[in-house]
């Protein structure tokens, strides 16, 4: 009887003290093609050699989690048990970090043919858009990237939105990302539907409060961040992230990857103002509860 043979690839390695499910793993977390390993350790190669690559390795890209600093995106998936390839694969559409970890289930995907706004449902995104007067094509964008039907058509929309920044402008931070100033805040929470034209004037009058109590003025501007770190001053919203990837490179000596922010002493930090006015439960189920 002829025995089935093993093969060696899917087998679990042990290499420099870590343990990896195949050598197929392995590869990928030093940065060689899989195929190309193996095809050296076929020809006598030694795994050291094989393991070399012509590519600079991947180091001081990281990212932080969970207390923890992570040198990339491969440490951080091996650290959960799930393939690097899996964690940007879901990283890269949107996921959730603690559902692209698999730490909490996956949520279902949104539904686009059931679309309920002011608790009637339509047919279709061509249907809503013309009941509320709207181009289809805007409409359908807004919905895909923040999730929220209510919030596309909403008349408040982009209430908030500036393409250009200002070096007056102060930074605030909110659920592990940074942005520019109080006002894109706001429209964030405008355009995932968190807050909507009947709730904003309260949202206004509480943020007011909130700001003078914590003296929101005593906190650094663009324009002082990018003098005292030496960082070039960001101009739009679209330089604004390599602007708060350069600061986190000074400030704590680590290039992250942007998967999420982290927050800095100088920079307003409005966690609590935000979960305490909108509910904590309402926020975990909205888009803008992500990475």
């Amino acid at each position: 009887m002829k025995q089935t043979s093993v093969h060696n690839h899917i087998q679990p390695i042990r290499f420099n003290g870590s343990y990896f499910a195949n050598k197929s793993l392995l590869a990928r977390s030093y940065g060689v093609n899989p195929r190309t390993f193996l095809q050296r350790l076929r020809h006598g190669v030694p795994i050291v050699e094989s393991l070399k690559s012509n590519r600079p390795p991947q180091k001081g890209l990281g990212c932080f989690f969970n207390g923890k600093v992570f040198n990339n995106i491969a440490e951080l998936a091996h650290e959960y048990g799930v393939t690097p390839d899996a964690l940007r694969s879901r990283i890269k559409n949107n996921w959730p970090l603690e559902e692209a970890l698999e730490l909490i289930p996956r949520k279902p995907k949104l539904d686009s043919r059931s679309l309920i706004v002011n608790n009637k449902k339509y047919r279709s995104i061509k249907e809503v858009s013309k009941s509320f007067g709207l181009d289809p094509d805007v409409v359908k964008n807004r919905f895909v990237q923040y999730g929220s039907i209510q919030a596309a058509v909403s008349p408040i929309f982009d209430l908030y939105a500036s393409p250009l920044l200002l070096s007056t402008f102060k930074p605030v931070y909110f659920h592990r990302k940074i942005y520019p100033s109080m006002n894109a805040l706001i429209n964030s929470l405008i355009n995932s539907g968190m807050i909507t034209a009947s709730s904003l004037a309260a949202f206004i009058s509480a943020l007011a409060e909130f700001t003078e109590r914590v003296d929101f003025s005593s906190y650094a501007s663009l324009g002082e961040m990018a003098l005292s770190h030496s960082v070039p001053m960001p101009k739009s919203i679209a330089s604004f992230n390599q602007f708060i990837d350069l600061l986190h490179q000074q400030v704590f000596g680590y290039q992250f990857d942007m998967l999420f922010h982290l927050h800095m002493n100088f920079i307003l930090n409005c966690d609590e103002f935000v979960f305490s006015f909108l509910g904590k439960a309402n926020l975990a189920t909205s888009p803008l509860y992500k990475i």
